[in-house]
Formats: C-alpha cells, structure tokens, sequence
C-alpha cells in the first residue's frame, strides 16, 4: 500500500480544525495536495459550515470546489460526543449527535458527488475516494454511548451502501479508531464518564497515518483500524459479539463495584444493577440431571441435561445416523440426531439459576454442538429432497 497521496491531489476534510481532521490536512499539504477544510468556525484553509444545515453544506461544498478547481478526495472527521441513557427519552443531544455523525458526513457525500463523479474524467479514468471515519464504538458498544455507536454503525452503512451504488466511480473506505484522547471525549469527562484508563488507547498519528495510507493506496481497503490491535478488536465486534458484549458487562460491573461511575448522575440507575452480585446456588446431589429422567417436554430440563450429558458422550451426526429414531420419553438424554437441532438454543434454554451453575467446560460443549448446526441442517435437506425425488442428485 503507498503511504504517499499524489501530488497535486484536491482533498475536503471535515472537521478540519480538530484532534484529527488538523493534523491530517497539515500533512496532506506537506505531501503536495490542495487541501480545504469545513468545520464550525472559519480558519486557514477552512471554511466555516454547519454539516446539519443543508443549505450550508451546498454553499461551503460549492466554495471548496471552486477553491481547489476540481476534487478527488472527501475526508469525514466531522463529529461530536455527548453520552446518553439509552433508556431514557430520546433528548436533543442525542439527536445532534445523530445528525453531526451521520447525516453531516451523508449531506457532504452527497454535495460533493458531482464534483468527485467529475474528478474521474479529469484523472484519467482513475476513481475518487471518500473515506469515513467511523469509530470502533460502531461494532463495540460501551454504556452511554448509544448515540454516538448508532451514529458511527449508521455511518459503516452509508458508507457500504455509497460503495454498492456508486463504487464503479469511487473507492469508499472506512477507518476505525479506538480510543484516542481528543476533544471529543470532554462531555464524558465532565459528566464522570471519563474513559482514560478504562479502555486501550490509540493515538493521533495511528489514525492520521492510516487515513493517509488509504488516500495513498493504489487499492484502497474496505474497512481498517488504525492499530493491529484495533484490527483484532474490529474482527472481534463484528464476528463474536456475544463473547465481547460479555466482556463489556464484566468490565462494567467490575467498575460499578469499585466506585468508578459513583460521580456520574448518569449512571446512577445502572450502578445498583451491575453492583449486586448474583446468589451462588447449591444444586443439592438428587438434583444432578444425569440421575434424573428428562422430560422430554420441558425445554430447559431438556437443554440442561443434554449440555450435561455432553460432556460423557461424543455425538458424531455425520456417522451413522439414524434419522427415524424418535425421542425417548423419560430418557434423560436426546437421540444423537436431534442434538444439534436443539444445539442453537440451549443457551436461550437455561434459565439465569442454571448457567450460574455451568462449568467453564459445560459451556464449551455449547460451542461444540453448536458447530454441527450446518451439518445437520445440511443432511436434513438432502434427505428430504432424496424422499421427494430419489431418481435426481440433489447434491450440487
């Protein structure tokens, strides 16, 4: 990937008087580019502009293109952060956040679209970048930040949907920053929400260098973080959830017991929720489930012996099956070919008492019924199109 911009090149930037959107234009410039700014005050090379006001949008859009005779490059660092409870009413903070993040970076993109659509002619059939700076917060949700999250995952939306429609004449991109100490933090700070020591820090350079390398890129990526580990943290978000979202309430419980949040008037309903800590539960011997008849019926009893149960017995539903065997009444297991049927919803099957009560190991099993889900599903098909028509291959 290059890490240098061409030469000559015209560029806007949003938010071009901030933590990141200053530093960025100052480079750009120093590799040679044209480069002007919008942001809420007018400065050196910036234009003053309100991004939630459309008519703004139009008029600086138009000056900056006519400054820089063309473009070829849009940079969305425009935004702001105000925390909010999620469950209370929706406040107008809440909606400006929504509006900066998303819909100013959308009324830019789209003021900009004929001049970028432009650029592709002028540049020798070569395609004009719009790169949105989203924030790890779109995948990884923190408390209090329900706006700005939705504001970004909105923005990861835009941005895939801008790609879908226009991408024959634009390469769109989107970075994602972690934590990185800029202005946009003090709202939290001042309302005892501050984030220094809770989480990893990024910094500056991290995402200025590789909003850089993405302009410069003769192939430029879909999606990146600023750091290797914003790269993990990323994939994480997006493919585990469940298992980050866990380690998020783990986290914030932990804070809520050692006073982190007993100064933010906004947390002040979470903390006694995340503070208490849940009963331990004896399960008295007569009551282990492999001594015990299933019923058959009865969702959670089924799913907690078979999570049990599987732990002694290696289930392999692609050997020999035996796909009319029933279920057993009063039996405590299930029959190997049903396992994986009930495998996606064992965890949904056991009530807060009985996964307060599973073993590192009982919860893993989870995991590996769950891989067989496909298979399974897979083989049903097939056998149900094998009994329609047996005479045709249904394997394709």
């Amino acid at each position: 990937m290059s890490r240098t911009i061409s030469a000559g090149s015209r560029v806007l930037v949003t938010g071009a008087a901030g933590g990141f959107g200053a530093p960025t234009a100052a480079r750009l410039r120093d590799a040679g580019a044209h480069v002007i700014g919008l942001d809420r005050e007018p400065g050196d090379g910036v234009l003053a502009c309100d991004i939630t006001d459309d008519a703004a949008v139009d008029r600086a859009v138009a000056a900056a293109v006519d400054r820089l005779g063309g473009l070829d490059a849009v940079v969305h660092y425009a935004g702001i952060g105000i925390p909010n409870d999620v469950g209370g009413p929706l406040q107008p903070d809440a909606m400006r956040v929504i509006d900066v993040n998303l819909l100013g970076a959308w009324r830019v993109t789209a003021a900009a679209l004929p001049a970028l659509q432009a650029a592709r002619a002028q540049r020798g059939g070569g395609r004009a970048r719009v790169v949105f700076v989203s924030s790890e917060l779109a995948y990884v949700t923190l408390p209090f930040v329900s706006a700005y999250s939705v504001a970004k995952r909105g923005m990861t939306a835009y941005a895939d949907a801008l790609r879908l429609e226009y991408g024959t004449e634009l390469h769109v991109s989107t970075v994602y920053p972690g934590y990185v100490r800029t202005p946009i933090h003090d709202a939290g700070r001042e309302v005892g929400l501050a984030l220094e020591g809770q989480v990893r820090r990024e910094e500056v350079d991290d995402i200025v260098g590789t909003v850089l390398r993405v302009l410069g890129a003769p192939r430029p990526p879909r999606d990146t973080a600023g750091t290797l580990a914003g790269q993990f943290e990323l994939w994480a978000g997006r493919h585990i959830p469940g298992i980050v979202s866990s380690g998020v309430v783990r986290k914030l419980r932990a804070q809520a017991a050692s006073g982190h949040y007993d100064s933010s008037p906004l947390a002040a309903g979470l903390v006694p929720v995340h503070r208490a800590r849940p009963p331990v539960v004896q399960r008295r011997a007569e009551e282990h489930p492999m001594t015990t008849a299933a019923r058959v019926n009865d969702r959670e009893a089924t799913a907690d012996r078979l999570l049990r149960s599987s732990l002694d017995h290696s289930y392999e539903p692609t050997i020999d099956i035996d796909w009319d065997a029933p279920l057993v009444d009063g039996a405590w297991g299930l029959p190997e070919h049903r396992v994986s049927l009930y495998g996606t919803e064992l965890w949904e099957g056991l009530t807060d008492e009985q996964r307060r009560t599973l073993s590192i190991h009982e919860v893993v099993s989870v995991a590996r019924i769950g891989l067989w889900f496909e298979i399974i599903l897979m083989q049903m098909l097939l056998r149900y199109a094998y009994d329609r028509d047996p005479r045709r291959s249904h394997i394709q």
